[in-house]
């Protein structure tokens, strides 16, 4: 049997600032993650790890599948204290967008190096339209998210570069 669940609407500003334990629709997949990771339950990693789930994009943290939360998380982990670029992209599950999260070091990160991103990836993955949020950590990376929305997105094949 297959279950699907669909949500309409805005969701309340609690959910944008509570941790992602407290939240009841995705309290359950981060618990499976920390799990899943071995890191030791009062360890210095599982704390990290945990830190970057509760800033993940809110409508990312609910889109997103368990297993793709989980390798993005842990990778996102290991960078954090580098000044390693790093592009994660998701198709969404619906087919209507792609949603990419790019970390560069915070020190060369402006308006210009966001600009050259975006087209770089609106180009890359035919988008006809683009959003992004930018987040600036207590790591050496700011984080850029960006949502393309993308007309036939069933024809684009994403390359990580």
């Amino acid at each position: 049997m297959v279950t699907e669940h669909r949500f309409l609407g805005l969701y309340t500003s609690s959910v944008y600032y509570r941790t992602a334990l407290e939240i009841p629709l995705v309290r359950q997949k981060v618990n499976q993650v920390l799990s899943q990771s071995g890191f030791s339950p009062n360890g210095h990693n599982i704390k990290d790890l945990e830190q970057v789930i509760n800033v993940f994009p809110r409508d990312e943290l609910f889109q997103i599948s368990r297993e793709e939360l989980f390798d993005t998380a842990i990778e996102i982990t290991q960078i954090q204290q580098t000044r390693a670029s790093r592009l994660f992209i998701r198709k969404d599950a619906y087919g209507k967008f792609f949603s990419c999260q790019v970390f560069v070091p915070r020190d060369i990160y402006n308006t210009e190096v966001r600009v050259k991103l975006q087209n770089f990836l609106q180009l890359n993955l035919n988008a006809k339209e683009v959003d992004f949020n930018t987040y600036f950590p207590e790591s050496n990376l700011a984080r850029i998210h960006f949502v393309l929305r993308v007309p036939n997105i069933h024809e684009v094949v994403p390359r990580q570069p």
